[in-house]
């Protein structure tokens, strides 16, 4: 790199520039380059040295010609960075400062590794049957669980039930520990439950603070047993804790579907959200249970 003696740069500033990862351009009041960092030849094929003394314009137009098709590079990136992609697959991220002086600086930086990363773990999240705060099945997965049974159910002629788990006061308890502290809480719940449970049964994350739990066979009398159990179980016999919160609960709210019903599993998992949002109005550690689609629910006992 070069630099005209009358730059107002000390020579340590153009070493170090010269090791930058961004390439670097420097653009006095006039609008002329008068600083051009080496890594420029590497990012966009043009030797640093032959941009200097000319102005912004015909640069970045010999720039643009990197450009994955074609065109100058037109503009700033002084509001927000910009992402530039090039002929040859790599990805730039430029940058526009603006200094009080009136001069700009112009950097580009590589980020074509950053994004394969980041593309690959949103491929990853997009297709994988676990969810990453609990560890728990996620939703996707557990829909299609559901979708079998469903089928399996109207073939055989047999009953299942849906549970919808949600923390008790999950706003507040949010506040108190954080999304992470929230993540912990359905974690641990998730693995009491599926510590219990049938091998055949599913739980999985839901939405929010809530899980769901697919009970095969089970009819209405059955699912409210679990329901209680479960409930019962965090708020008596073995708790939950998080610092600073010595008792996590939660209630719970569950759909039977019962042959010969015309109900999709779409009007199940409403039933069973409208039975969580009951069972929630009676206050923590309840339990609702819509047996009957269209009806009240079966008599099953005393809560």
């Amino acid at each position: 790199m070069s630099s005209p003696v009358d730059f107002p740069v000390e020579s340590a500033l153009l070493h170090l520039v010269d090791r930058l990862h961004e390439g670097v351009l420097a653009f006095d009041t006039e609008g002329r380059c008068r600083l051009a960092g080496r890594r420029m030849l590497e990012l966009f094929g043009v030797d640093a040295s032959s941009l200097l003394g000319h102005e912004r314009a015909p640069i970045f137009e010999r720039l643009g010609g990197a450009l994955l098709g074609g065109g100058p590079l037109l503009g700033d990136a002084a509001s927000s960075p910009r992402t530039l992609e090039l002929e040859g697959g790599s990805v730039l991220l430029w940058t526009t400062l603006v200094l009080s002086s009136g001069e700009h600086l112009e950097l580009f930086r590589e980020v074509t590794e950053e994004r394969r990363a980041s593309a690959l773990a949103d491929y990853i999240e997009a297709t994988s049957d676990v969810d990453a705060g609990t560890g728990l099945l996620n939703g996707r997965r557990f829909r299609r669980e559901l979708d079998r049974e469903h089928t399996r159910a109207q073939r055989s002629w047999v009953p299942y039930a849906v549970l919808r788990l949600e923390l008790d006061g999950g706003v507040a308890l949010g506040e108190r520990v954080g999304d992470a502290g929230l993540h912990m809480a359905l974690r641990l719940i998730g693995e009491r439950v599926r510590a219990s449970r049938r091998d055949y049964d599913v739980i999985a994350r839901w939405t929010g603070e809530s899980l769901i739990v697919l009970l095969p066979t089970a009819d209405a009398r059955a699912a409210k047993t679990v329901a209680k159990r479960i409930v019962r179980s965090l708020r008596d016999d073995a708790p939950v804790a998080l610092p600073g919160v010595p008792r996590v609960t939660v209630s719970v709210g569950a759909a039977v579907w019962s042959p010969p019903s015309v109900d999709t599993v779409d009007d199940l998992l409403h039933r069973a959200a409208s039975a969580l949002a009951a069972a929630k109005g009676k206050g923590a550690c309840a339990v609702d249970v819509d047996a009957e689609p269209g009806g009240d629910p079966k008599d099953l006992g005393e809560d």
